[in-house]
C-alpha cells in the first residue's frame, strides 16, 4: 500500500463523506418540510454513498493495513491533513444523523399526539 493509493482512497473517502452530508442536510430539510418523496430520495441516495464508502472502507479493514495507515499518517503531512478532515467530515455527518433522528422521533410524537386527538373529537362527535 504505497502513499499515492493511499492518498487517494482518502481523498475518495473524503468525498464520499461530504457527498453523505449534503444528503443528510436535505433529508433533514425534508423532515423539516414533511416531504415524504425527498426524504425517500435522500434514503436511496444515503444507501448508495453508504455503500460505496463500506468498499473504500475494506480497503483500509484489515489491521496490518490500518497500522500502516496510522504510521504513514504520522509521518506524511499530507496524510495527516487528509486524516484530519475526514475526522471533521464523519463528525458532522454523525452531527447530522443524530439531529435527523430526534426531528423524526419528534414528528412521530407529533403525529401520534395527532391521531389521538382526532380520535378524541370522533368520540366527542359521535356522542353528540
Amino acid at each position: 500500500m504505497g502513499n499515492e493509493s493511499v492518498k487517494n482512497m482518502l481523498v475518495e473517502f473524503k468525498s464520499r463523506l461530504r457527498t453523505l452530508k449534503k444528503i443528510a442536510e436535505e433529508k433533514q430539510k425534508a423532515i423539516v418540510e414533511f416531504d415524504y418523496g425527498k426524504i425517500e430520495d435522500a434514503v436511496k441516495q444515503e444507501e448508495k454513498i453508504i455503500s460505496e464508502i463500506l468498499e473504500i472502507h475494506k480497503f483500509f479493514a484489515s489491521s496490518s493495513d490500518a497500522k500502516k495507515l496510522a504510521e504513514l499518517s504520522r509521518s506524511d503531512p499530507e496524510l495527516h491533513k487528509l486524516r484530519s478532515e475526514i475526522e471533521s467530515e464523519a463528525g458532522e455527518v454523525r452531527k447530522l444523523n443524530s439531529e435527523n433522528r430526534y426531528l423524526l422521533s419528534h414528528s412521530l410524537m407529533f403525529v401520534k399526539g395527532l391521531i389521538e386527538v382526532f380520535q378524541e373529537a370522533g368520540k366527542i362527535n359521535k356522542k353528540v
